[in-house]
């Protein structure tokens, strides 16, 4: 009895003991299916994810796949129906350019633009421009940088005091109608920016990167005891013919350099100041006023008396006469005010500007026997400044010489004075105003053999200053050929 009670317990012990575990089994492998099936819905959410990504970045680069095929299509559309008399300055695509220089890197955090229809329409040049009624400004807007400049200050100067690219008349107007890769020729340049080397000098400095290199730098005699007067955010510049100091690049003046601004003029001798800015642009101070703002009122600014004379106004500018008086002598001063060049643009009227450029070279002539310079400014004193001058030493070439060379322009005006013409569409400007002027002004044919382009070139003095007859470029290529 007492070995069957034994055994029976044992049995009970055995199967309670089975059960257990059998429990235990079954929850643990309950456990281990839910944890699956819970570890498999997370795969599936990320492959759907995944999945979505996929697609998404797949229609993004087919969208703008698709957005930049269409931009070359139109493109090759509208050159292919424009008449082949017709002057297109394309632009250069990326696969045509071929250039030694480091290419920065493009950030991809930053949102791509929409290509609008007007972005895909290439903007006429000056040529296909002509006579049209529609609005003819060149939109220039601000391009990220595309290169990293890193030539040492050696090489740079070395390169700025070389570089060359001659051409005749002929060869200049060929070169701006067919759509000449202007690219490498403008980047090649080194911009020879300054470094600040005057101490404390920041506070007159109206740009942070825009300061006057220290070998041409304008010097003015030390006023008050104060080593900082003697300092202002200006250049001379040499002229045709490397003519000494034939002018001043000067930004525009600020509020505590106003008195520097006309003590500058008075100390240079300055007869003819000209102004390509607007006192404000897009909501922003690009420069002070810093004449008088109406006839026969006198303002003075420290020692320097100034009056307003005289105002004549024209479509595109101004001209003041004034009177400068300063320690008991007097002198008259011009200022010529160019109103029609929007900031981040170019001017809508080659001939406003044109006949702008003859009116200051002509009144230089006047004072011929002063030996002054013309000093020019806009807002920061490099971009519409040095195309400027880099369009009226270019007309004086034209009209004296066969010849002429604007990589050799440009090169001498950023040796004088750092960032001088700031954007490719500028340098662009440059050589389509120069081609326009030797067609329209000085009567060289558009289209014509090279036996046919080499006329004697006709005196600065039969320029006509009107504004020229508003034919098409198509009538006037019509009767050119």
């Amino acid at each position: 009895m007492n070995t069957s009670t034994t055994s029976y317990t044992i049995l009970i012990v055995i199967a309670g003991f089975l059960l257990i575990t059998l429990l235990a089994l079954t929850i643990f492998l309950l456990i281990m299916i839910y944890c699956y099936s819970k570890q498999g819905n997370s795969y599936k959410t990320a492959s759907n994810d995944l999945s979505s990504f996929t697609y998404s970045s797949n229609l993004s680069t087919s969208s703008h796949s698709s957005l930049i095929t269409n931009n070359t299509d139109s493109l090759s559309n509208t050159s292919q129906s424009t008449n082949s008399n017709s002057v297109i300055i394309s632009k250069p695509s990326l696969k045509e350019i071929s250039i030694s220089l480091p290419i920065a890197k493009p950030n991809f955090n930053e949102s791509k633009p929409q290509l609008s229809a007007e972005s895909k329409m290439k903007a006429k040049t000056i040529f296909e421009r002509r006579g049209s009624n529609n609005s003819l400004t060149l939109s220039i807007n601000p391009m990220k940088k595309k290169l990293s400049i890193s030539n040492p200050s050696k090489d740079s100067l070395d390169y700025l005091s070389k570089a060359s690219r001659l051409l005749t008349i002929p060869e200049l107007i060929s070169i701006s109608k067919s759509g000449n890769n202007f690219y490498n020729e403008f980047y090649l340049i080194p911009f020879n920016h300054a470094e600040l080397f005057v101490q404390g000098s920041s506070i007159k400095n109206r740009y942070r990167t825009i300061v006057p290199n220290e070998l041409t730098r304008v010097r003015l005699p030390v006023r008050n005891s104060d080593p900082l007067s003697s300092y202002i955010n200006a250049n001379y510049i040499s002229g045709y013919k490397d003519e000494p100091k034939a002018y001043i690049a000067s930004q525009g003046p600020m509020s505590n350099t106003i008195n520097d601004f006309w003590f500058t003029i008075w100390n240079e001798n300055v007869s003819c100041v000209v102004m390509i800015t607007k006192l404000y642009e897009r909501n922003k101070n690009k420069c002070e006023l810093y004449i008088p703002d109406q006839i026969n009122k006198t303002e003075y600014y420290d020692s320097v008396k100034v009056t307003v004379n005289q105002v004549k106004a024209f479509e595109d500018y101004e001209i003041r006469m004034l009177t400068v008086s300063c320690n008991d002598e007097t002198r008259t001063l011009y200022h010529y005010w160019y109103t029609a060049w929007p900031d981040h643009n170019l001017p809508d009227n080659p001939d406003a500007l044109i006949q702008f450029i003859k009116q200051v070279e002509n009144m230089k002539k006047i004072d011929e026997t002063k030996n002054s310079p013309i000093l020019v400014h806009c807002s920061a004193g490099v971009g519409r400044t040095g195309c400027f001058l880099a369009i009226a030493i270019g007309i004086k070439y034209i009209d004296n010489e066969s010849l002429i060379d604007i990589v050799r322009i440009v090169c001498k005006l950023r040796k004088e004075r750092g960032g001088m013409i700031q954007t490719l569409e500028q340098y662009e400007f440059i050589y389509q105003v120069l081609a326009y002027y030797c067609v329209y002004y000085k009567n060289f044919p558009l289209l014509s053999t090279s036996s046919e382009c080499s006329p004697a070139l006709s005196s600065p003095s039969s320029l006509c200053l009107k504004t020229i007859n508003e034919k098409t470029f198509f009538e006037f290529t019509a009767q050119t050929n």
